[in-house]
């Protein structure tokens, strides 16, 4: 007997780069944006009854324009099954071991200008058992294509928590972390609102701070 074939495509649509999804024993990334490339196929026997593995590539074509030097490129990843290893031109970017957390990488030094850049993922699920159920293999949720300014929130960087809860009204405290990955110190002001169920705003506050060049600084709310 042998496993689904492994069919991974990649498509992108703006900044969101589409997850694949699992039918049956094969896995299939639909492609939803212009830019298409199908990638690696690799059949592999199974190895034990319910456990499908394999090692796979997902590989992405997209260019970036020259008016965006100066921004912060990074790719993020949802959740990846697993011990994923990025590449962006050939150039590896790091290793994710195991599979249920996220993670993200830099892609602003090795990218190329109006030219085409390449990113690459590999995914080595090959051993198995290694979970008591099926978990999947490949990219299994969301991939994010990021770009910020040089100053900017910083992953996982809104903390909000709440000092008081009651029928009538809460007290919510929020702390934004900023990275400033330019040369310079920066004077800075973070302006966050909160809005109800309808999308209207109903409270907002503003925290001023410095910057430093290459370093990151929490902002509380006032």
């Amino acid at each position: 007997m042998q496993t689904g074939v492994f069919i991974w495509e990649t498509g992108c649509k703006r900044h969101n780069l589409v997850l694949p999804t699992m039918t049956g024993v094969y896995w299939i990334c639909p492609t939803t944006g212009r830019l298409k490339e199908t990638s690696v196929r690799k059949i592999l026997p199974v190895q034990e009854e319910g456990h499908f593995g394999g090692v796979g590539w997902y590989r992405k074509t997209f260019s970036v324009d020259k008016a965006d030097a100066g921004k912060i490129f990074r790719i993020e990843f949802d959740g990846v099954y697993m011990n994923s290893e990025v590449f962006i031109n050939g150039v590896s970017l790091g290793v994710r071991p195991y599979g249920y957390i996220s993670f993200s990488y830099d892609l602003t030094p090795y990218l190329k200008w109006d030219e085409p850049n390449v990113l690459a993922v590999r995914v080595d699920n090959a051993e198995q058992p290694n979970s008591r159920w099926y978990s999947g293999c490949g990219i299994y949720r969301n991939v994010w294509l990021s770009k910020t300014g040089p100053i900017h929130v910083g992953g996982w960087g809104t903390y909000v928590t709440t000092s008081s809860v009651d029928e009538k009204q809460a007290v919510l405290n929020l702390a934004t972390t900023l990275v400033n990955e330019s040369d310079t110190n920066e004077n800075v002001t973070v302006c966050s609102s909160l809005q109800d169920a309808e999308g209207r705003e109903v409270a907002e506050t503003r925290s001023s701070g410095e910057a430093e060049a290459g370093k990151e600084v929490v902002l509380p709310s006032n």
